[in-house]
């Protein structure tokens, strides 16, 4: 003979296992990833490295401005023509097809990853950009090259 205690028992057991566990309604257990923007550090990299100084105050308010507009900040790189590092562009990174869309200054609309030639991670503490032995574009990489025969050459005449 089962008592009292042990059927009420049971059957809040069955209520348990038979109730439905996709609908969750209880508190919040996680915390929903989000990226972290490399916006503030391009800004850096803009105004004290890649275009320093009262000689490249208009150009560089223009490339400032232009990030400024750009909303869902996402993962920007900053283009260079080569290795002296000197400024062509800047890019939003899309990480889900790996591709590089131009936001403002010269270079190719879209850069892939065949495309990419040295990257560059940022310094804010020395200012600088250095080299990265890697082939992968990433959320670490603040800057990139593209080769050489990418860019358009004039025509010799």
């Amino acid at each position: 003979m089962v008592s009292g205690r042990s059927e009420r028992n049971l059957s809040d057991l069955d209520s348990v296992v038979s109730a439905p566990t996709s609908e969750y309604t209880g508190p919040k257990l996680y915390k929903q990833l989000q990226s972290k923007s490399n916006k503030a550090l391009i800004k850096n990299g803009i105004t004290f490295s890649c275009l320093p100084g009262k000689v490249n105050e208009s150009s560089r308010r223009k490339v400032l401005n232009a990030l400024d507009k750009v909303e869902l900040a996402g993962h920007f790189m900053i283009l260079f023509r080569d290795h002296k590092l000197q400024y062509r562009a800047v890019y939003d990174f899309d990480v889900e097809c790996e591709k590089l869309h131009r936001i403002t200054g010269t270079g190719p609309t879209v850069i892939t990853p065949l495309m990419v030639e040295d990257l560059y991670k940022y310094n804010s503490g020395k200012r600088t950009f250095s080299k990265i032995l890697s082939k992968t574009m990433s959320m670490s990489i603040d800057a990139v090259t593209i080769k050489n025969h990418l860019w358009q050459h004039p025509s010799k005449r």
